[in-house]
């Protein structure tokens, strides 16, 4: 199993750009790599899918700190949403 520096993640996840898709679709840009990464967060708010390699060693990531820092990025954004009241992942529910 490989050693997760969840610091070093949430600092890489700092840099993403997200774009809400809707109905729970993200578009996650790297900040470093320019790469595009698709997450799909689960309705019930409890995982997470990434097309990045990460994201594809599990179907689902549980949100929390098994999450790539794409979906952790996604998450951020939500949770930033919510904050101002923005339902962004309303069409979901």
């Amino acid at each position: 199993m490989d050693t997760i520096n969840h610091a070093e993640l949430r600092r890489k996840g700092q840099t993403h750009l997200v774009e809400d898709l809707g109905n729970g679709y993200f578009q996650v840009t790297s900040g470093s790599s320019h790469n595009e990464y698709t997450v799909v967060l689960d309705p019930t708010g409890t995982s997470a899918r990434c097309s990045c390699k990460w994201g594809q060693r599990a179907e689902d990531q549980p949100l929390g700190k098994g999450s790539c820092s794409h979906v952790k990025s996604a998450v951020a954004f939500m949770d930033a949403a919510a904050e101002m009241g923005i339902q962004a992942f309303a069409a979901c529910a």
